[in-house]
């Protein structure tokens, strides 16, 4: 079990394990130059590297630390270069699961989450939406390599997704769930 700062509700769930480190369904490996901020811009980052995966995940230590579920998160490895601080280290909040073997990072003025990743990966977990991403009449849309390619931890989904992502019951190692979470491989 994860204890979360500041509460004793007590988090029983999958989380991000070295193993996952880099399974083949998740080597996109197309690149990532991106700049980007939290609402406020008091930090400011870089993230560069390979993208290793970009998926919808579903686990609580996820969804409560970002009071939603699934979070967007895409893998960006090497975790050196995955996420630099350019701008606002002093603003910068980081929490350390008790265990020792996850990390959050989030700014610690407006709150929003920027990266997260278990401390033994060679990736971190970026928020693509603090990517700066506006592009006039678009809006906000995300590049294609960006946008989500899988559901993980799909177990602890707080509703079905009918669209046509693969689900896994965890990891990539887990079996294959329909968007009703029944287990189809």
């Amino acid at each position: 079990p994860v204890s979360v700062s500041g509460s004793s509700a007590l988090l029983r769930c999958r989380i991000w394990t070295p193993r996952l480190c880099l399974p083949p369904l998740f080597h996109n490996m197309a690149q990532v130059d991106e700049t980007g901020v939290c609402y406020c811009g008091a930090v400011e980052f870089s993230c560069k590297g390979s993208i290793v995966f970009a998926a919808l995940c579903h686990c609580k230590l996820c969804s409560r630390t970002a009071g939603c579920s699934p979070c967007h998160i895409v893998g960006v490895s090497p975790k050196d270069t995955a996420f630099n601080v350019t701008k606002g280290e002093d603003k910068l909040k980081t929490y350390t699961t008790p265990s020792g073997k996850f990390t959050h990072n989030w700014c610690g003025e407006c709150g929003v989450r920027l990266s997260q990743g278990p401390v033994s990966a060679n990736f971190r977990a970026i928020f693509p939406v603090a990517f700066h991403i506006e592009d006039g009449d678009k809006g906000c849309m995300l590049k294609e390599h960006l946008k989500p390619t899988v559901h993980l931890n799909y177990e602890n989904r707080t509703y079905d997704h009918a669209d046509n992502l693969p689900k896994y019951q965890a990891f990539q190692s887990s079996p294959k769930m329909d968007n009703s979470g029944k287990i189809i491989e």
